[in-house]
């Protein structure tokens, strides 16, 4: 891991960024990342994309089948 990377996370362990009332700029932050994603995907051409964050893995595997069968059943 770089430096810079291992310093970044050391200043940041004792922040709790899911607490989006004492972090509000988490909400924007995950915003853009949901967006870029979804614009690297071709999700949309323009606009917000509809997405969120996750806390594990096992949680965004079950969101992302949640989406997808809500994708099959609309199309």
């Amino acid at each position: 891991m770089p430096p810079h990377a291992a310093r970044l996370m050391a200043d940041t362990a004792d922040k709790n960024m899911i607490d989006k009332d004492d972090y509000p700029q988490t909400a924007e932050f995950e915003r853009r990342c949901v967006n870029i994603i979804g614009h690297l995907w071709h999700v949309t051409a323009d606009g917000d994309v509809t997405g969120t964050s996750t806390t594990g893995s096992s949680e965004a595997a079950m969101l992302g089948g949640m989406a997808l069968k809500w994708r099959c059943v609309s199309a």
